[in-house]
């Protein structure tokens, strides 16, 4: 039977947010990721969408939804972007705008002009408003974004680091989006204003938010403090079984499975189900990491399977209490074992790696003598196993189900690269003490 404890390790990840107040969550592949209506975005003049990151050309690359007036009603607000450009220059380059595409007159953009931001807030019922910082934003490098508004100023934020607005043009009113009419679209790239297409950003933009209140300037901080968004993050299942990556793939609590805060199985029949052909075949590397604590020796943690025969599966397990990776391929087993006997009703970060030669476990950040198992350390990953059907959370779905998970499993989260030793370890020092 499951149960429920407040567990504030989602901090940590990223993915979908629930705060009701995110209305636009642009990823890598131009999909929108927030909650409420889809504004996903269309990319246009050769936007070459990826994993990590949008690129854009500088030429003639952007992305656009039709969307007219976008959050009319918004007096206050946020505006969130990663970006890194190819170059330093003079010439302006928009990160983010919404304006009437038929005239000049009704324009709200971010830009990045002579290596400093800008913002922009021209409307034909309010004033124009033009600020610049004084702090730039270097070429080649990560850099944050953040602007906002109280409704009576802008303010900004680089890195993290608050900075100063001069005024260019009229005052700062903070004149937010809202306040601006006749707009047709949004748009990240490029300023699409007065019948053309101009100003386009030159480099990579992986991450772009829109909040609809101002949010505190510690939020900014805090906001920063966790990095440029993880796109090799291919899910993030929390206790409620909600896939929290961009990819939603969401389980499904079997049997008296309860999911909630925290989800704890008992051992007999509890588990989490998604059914999913061939889930992430193309992947020949990847990372699993999981928060666990269990009152048994042996329990699957994450696997995935072909739920009609045992020849066809790849999981994630604690055996004999300690922690294994094993694959069969056709029938043919090969994994490795780690050295550390977990103690039985501890909590403990438990990760693997595999890079298509060696697979690579930790217990709290700590890399394990391996002993290997059947056909030996390959490091091969789901690209290997063929015919799987489902993916699973406390269990190994083949036909003869196996290995039920006697206690609680507080996320599990999977990428599609390996991490090194040093991030496992920052992994760890990062999410320890967040679970009681």
């Amino acid at each position: 039977m499951s149960h429920l404890i407040q567990n504030p390790i989602f901090q940590f990840l990223r993915g979908k947010e629930s705060d009701p107040t995110l209305v636009l969550d642009i990823g890598p592949d131009g999909k929108d990721r927030s909650a409420g209506t889809d504004y996903s975005m269309t990319p246009i003049g050769n936007a070459v969408l990826g994993l990590d990151y949008v690129h854009l050309n500088g030429t003639t690359a952007y992305l656009r939804n039709a969307v007219a007036n976008f959050q009319s009603t918004n007096t206050t607000g946020t505006i969130v972007a990663w970006v890194r450009r190819t170059a330093a220059g003079a010439p302006a380059r928009t990160i983010f705008a919404s304006v009437d595409e038929a005239a000049d007159n009704d324009k709200f953009t971010i830009s990045c002009a002579s290596n400093v931001l800008w913002i922009t807030s021209k409307s034909s019922t309010g004033t124009h408003t033009q600020l610049y910082t004084d702090e730039q934003i270097p070429a080649t490098e990560w850099t944050q974004v953040i602007v906002k508004s109280s409704g009576t100023a802008f303010s900004a934020f680089l890195n993290g680091q608050s900075a100063a607005l001069r005024e260019n043009t009229g005052t700062n009113t903070g004149q937010w989006i809202g306040a601006v009419p006749n707009r047709d679209s949004i748009i990240i790239g490029a300023d699409t204003s007065n019948a053309g297409v101009a100003n386009y950003f030159n480099g990579d933009v992986p991450n772009v938010r829109y909040y609809s209140e101002e949010k505190s300037d510690n939020w900014c901080v805090a906001d920063f403090a966790r990095g440029v968004p993880d796109s090799s993050l291919v899910a993030a299942w929390g206790p409620d079984g909600k896939d929290h990556s961009r990819f939603g793939n969401d389980m499904t609590p079997q049997a008296d499975a309860i999911v909630g805060s925290r989800c704890t199985l008992d051992g007999t029949g509890d588990y989490l189900l998604k059914t999913i052909a061939n889930w992430r075949s193309a992947d020949t590397a990847g990372t699993i990491r999981a928060w666990v604590r269990s009152a048994a020796a042996s329990g699957t943690i994450f696997a995935t399977a072909d739920a009609a025969s045992d020849s066809n599966f790849f999981m994630l397990q604690r055996s004999g209490g300690k922690l294994s990776i094993y694959n069969v391929i056709g029938g043919g087993g090969l994994g490795a074992t780690g050295d550390t006997t977990m103690l039985t009703n501890a909590w403990y970060r438990v990760g693997a790696t595999g890079n298509g030669s060696e697979y690579k476990l930790y217990v709290n950040g700590v890399p394990q003598s391996l002993t290997p198992t059947g056909a030996g350390n390959t490091g091969s990953w789901f690209s290997t196993v063929a015919n799987r059907d489902n993916i699973t959370i406390g269990v190994l779905g083949r036909s003869s189900i196996y290995q039920y998970w006697n206690g609680d499993i507080d996320t599990v989260e999977v990428n599609n690269r390996a991490f090194s030793a040093s991030e496992m370890l920052e992994d760890y020092e990062r999410t320890k003490g967040c679970l009681r």
